[in-house]
């Protein structure tokens, strides 16, 4: 794995643990290029940063996704499946 600098807003966000996955920045060049240099300076910084973005990537899987999509669905549905056998 490498490790990942991305922007602090969006599908980022929610993917990506600053300084733990991966890093975080504001959309600004110089920001990202700041980033960028930390990590360039930093071997520890680099590997430690893959080794955990790879981890959580092997997590998000469709089968998990869809898994939890389901169980969202079946917790939607409890209060009119119950209202209904009641009836």
């Amino acid at each position: 794995g490498l490790p990942v600098v991305a922007v602090d807003e969006g599908g980022p966000r929610d993917l990506i643990e600053d300084g733990v996955t991966g890093l975080l920045r504001p959309a600004r060049t110089d920001a990202l290029a700041d980033a960028m240099l930390e990590l360039a300076a930093s071997p520890n910084m680099r590997a430690r940063l893959a080794g955990a973005g790879e981890r959580a990537a092997r997590t998000r899987t469709w089968e998990r996704a869809l898994g939890q999509l389901a169980a969202g669905y079946a917790r939607a549905l409890e209060p009119a499946e119950a209202a209904r056998r009641a009836a």
